[in-house]
């Protein structure tokens, strides 16, 4: 088996035909698909176990988050590849082969993407990719370290038709080598003592647990590239994505549009996002770009914590969460740190 295809549900009823359809569409059959359910309670694992039998499902007593899921799903196989995907995501059928024959090609990139085009609920009964608009064409990231997806909201002109590197892939469909996850595994000592490990084993995380959910790619991303393991666009590989959340093609938005973009969303959302922005920064942001960059990071933050004070307070809720992980996040950084294989410098053409 070369791929495990890892999906984590939640509630998950509405989307999981479309998405397992697709799969089992797919013209390359070496794979296996592993589903981990955060606690569903409507009918999902039911519905799963009896409609696909050759599907594994993993089924947890509580929602864990995202992160604490797939990590249980990366432990589970040993596969060559891992494909990270969501239940609301669509796969063309040619979408693995093409991905298996990219990374085959590029043995260097640990992570690679395809062409993420949005759909609305009426497409996704039809399996059908609808091309007006795209989702993601990969992670970019801004100067003041705003992460955003490459390509979200525009118009599919064909601007993104070209192969070639991205800072990182979206983790709602995202495909990672297994060497460059395992070069970049961090030590957990919360959740070895949440499983009970002797104390000479290490509970070791693939996407960073603390963020349970939201920009968990991201911090994925920067470490696989701060690890020498870059990340590689194929734009003939096509999937279709209902998000549930809204993003900007562009890292660079005004006020007025950064604002209804949070309305926008939901507290959930936001309260998490926050949280997982700061983390993602002390964890990864090297002093030297700090030094850099200083400028524009912190005025993008100053900007955003005058808005939390003004008509968001209750996301401010999350600082002494915030300062309750700083000494472990500390403890990461230093693991991030000493196996730097890539220079900060050599990433700054990144910082747009």
């Amino acid at each position: 088996m070369r791929v495990s295809i890892n999906i984590v549900t939640y509630n998950s009823l509405k989307d999981i035909d479309a998405c397992l359809k697709s799969i089992f569409n797919q013209t390359n059959h070496d794979w296996r698909v592993l589903i981990v359910d955060n606690h569903s309670d409507d009918g999902t694992v039911e519905h799963i176990r009896a409609t696909y039998p050759t599907v594994t499902v993993l089924q947890n007593f509580k929602n864990l988050g995202f992160a604490k899921a797939q990590n249980q799903a990366l432990k589970f196989w040993d596969s060559e590849y891992a494909l990270i995907c969501n239940p609301d995501v669509v796969l063309a059928p040619t979408w693995l082969a093409e991905l298996i024959a990219a990374a085959d090609a590029h043995p260097t990139y640990g992570s690679l993407t395809g062409k993420i085009i949005r759909f609305s609920d009426s497409d996704q009964s039809t399996l059908a990719l609808t091309p007006e608009h795209i989702d993601s064409t990969g992670l970019a990231v801004t100067r003041g370290r705003r992460f955003y997806d490459r390509g979200a909201g525009e118009e599919d002109r064909g601007q993104y038709d070209q192969s070639g590197d991205v800072f990182g892939v979206s983790g709602c469909v995202g495909f990672y080598r297994r060497p460059a996850l395992e070069a970049v595994k961090l030590p957990s000592e919360e959740g070895r003592r949440r499983q009970r490990f002797a104390a000479d084993q290490i509970y070791w995380e693939y996407f960073d647990e603390n963020f349970f959910m939201y920009q968990e790619d991201a911090d994925l991303a920067w470490r696989l590239q701060f690890a020498g393991w870059p990340a590689y666009y194929v734009s003939t590989a096509e999937a279709s994505h209902r998000r549930s959340g809204f993003s900007h093609a562009s890292g660079e938005v005004d006020l007025r549009q950064a604002i209804s973009d949070r309305r926008r969303k939901s507290q959930f959302i936001n309260h998490h996002s926050y949280l997982n922005h700061w983390l993602l920064l002390i964890k990864n942001l090297a002093w030297s770009d700090l030094l850099r960059h200083g400028y524009a990071i912190v005025w993008y933050e100053f900007k955003k914590f005058g808005w939390l004070c003004l008509a968001e307070q209750r996301t401010l809720a999350v600082l002494p969460r915030l300062w309750r992980l700083l000494p472990a996040t500390i403890r990461k950084r230093q693991v991030i740190t000493q196996r730097r294989r890539t220079t900060p410098v050599e990433l700054r053409p990144w910082w747009q």
